[in-house]
């Protein structure tokens, strides 16, 4: 995908984080691959796979920036996404959870007719291993005041941020392994408005291998 300078379209930055998610990884470049968005920046970072990601990612020279290191977990290969990406726009996708199309010519289009706020979010689909829908998860309206009295936070897959706001933030916090990106949409609730597309847009893949459906114990709870 060429990199335009426009207004009409800005850049968007996608990042995605892998870490032996091999059997999942090529599903979710091609999602982003085929959206419908002209202006994409797709940034793939192998967090020191041990399988076969690197064959993979080598398939798509040309056509992703991608970048291998050695293990530091998602956290930390994320804020270094965050900081490698030019785009107006950052989005995050995991490695094995696929967009659904023209995901991010809506998230775009609903950040422009509000230029006051500063993320937008999805509805988004759990999937299993087969990428099958086992169920659709409808959000709500999320502001500061509804997310600390519900303590209920869907936001996830699909959201998509204002580069300028992310600077105003500390970004993830690499000290939390499981929650790091609940305490990034508790940040950015607190510092403007989030909007809400009440539509399907991205997935969320739950596997035997996934990282939040595995190690949570203690950890998690604290």
């Amino acid at each position: 995908m060429d990199i335009l300078t426009n207004t009409k379209n800005p850049l968007v930055s996608i990042i995605t984080p892998s870490f032996n998610r091999a059997d999942f990884l090529e599903q979710t470049i091609i999602s982003v691959l085929e959206q419908d968005y002209p202006n994409i920046e797709y940034i793939v970072l192998d967090d020191g796979s041990t399988d076969n990601t690197t064959e993979i990612l080598k398939k798509y020279e040309g056509q992703i920036e991608w970048k291998r290191h050695e293990n530091m977990g998602e956290q930390r290969t994320v804020n270094l996404g965050f900081k490698m990406t030019k785009g107006d726009y950052v989005c995050v996708v995991n490695s094995d959870d696929p967009l659904y199309p023209g995901a991010i010519q809506k998230l775009v289009q609903a950040l422009q007719e509000n230029i006051d706020a500063i993320a937008a979010y999805p509805d988004w689909n759990e999937i299993d291993s087969l990428s099958n829908v086992t169920r659709t998860i409808k959000l709500p309206i999320y502001d500061i005041r509804e997310m600390l009295v519900s303590l209920d936070v869907s936001i996830g897959p699909g959201l998509l941020i204002r580069r300028k706001s992310i600077k105003q933030i500390e970004i993830r916090d690499t000290s939390l392994k499981y929650a790091g990106d609940l305490a990034l949409y508790f940040q950015l609730a607190l510092i403007g408005r989030l909007i809400h597309i009440p539509e399907p847009l991205a997935t969320h893949r739950i596997h035997a291998n996934a990282a939040s459906t595995t190690g949570k114990g203690k950890e998690m709870a604290d």
